[in-house]
């Protein structure tokens, strides 16, 4: 991870954009972008740091209770177990790409705006290549 690494600002305001100096809600964003839409992804990450602020917070989370506030994202239960999965690997120390439910999106996310590594080959997501091409423009 690059120390006092900032992401330069976009016009696509990328939920990743405010999230690169924190790692783990970084990647829980990402589990939460996941088929669906990133206002109501934001929605429910705003309630997830607030309730459960760290990761033995989200461990340790009711699951009712946690489903309660990912339902309206649909896929609860696997998103659920997910983030119950990548906890307890935060808190553990694992190092990507180890954390449960980190994928290529998340992978790349981490990179481009934890470590500052935008990679040689350009994302397939759509909102992540938009950033991508848009900061390898302006290096």
């Amino acid at each position: 991870m690059t120390i006092g690494f900032v992401p330069k600002r976009s016009p696509h305001s990328l939920i990743q954009e405010d999230l690169h100096g924190q790692p783990f809600w970084l990647l829980v964003a990402c589990c939460l972008l996941n088929l669906t839409r990133r206002q109501q992804a934001e929605l429910v990450l705003r309630q997830l740091m607030h309730r459960w602020p760290s990761p033995q917070d989200m461990l340790e989370a009711d699951d009712a209770e946690l489903l309660s506030v990912l339902q309206p994202l649909g896929l609860s239960n696997r998103r659920l177990k997910t983030l119950k999965r990548m906890s307890a690997a935060a808190l553990l120390g694992y190092e990507l790409p180890n954390i449960p439910g980190v994928g290529e999106y998340a992978r790349r996310s981490y990179d481009i705006f934890c470590r500052n590594e935008l990679g040689l080959t350009e994302p397939h997501d759509g909102a992540l290549s938009q950033y991508w091409r848009w900061r390898t423009t302006r290096s």
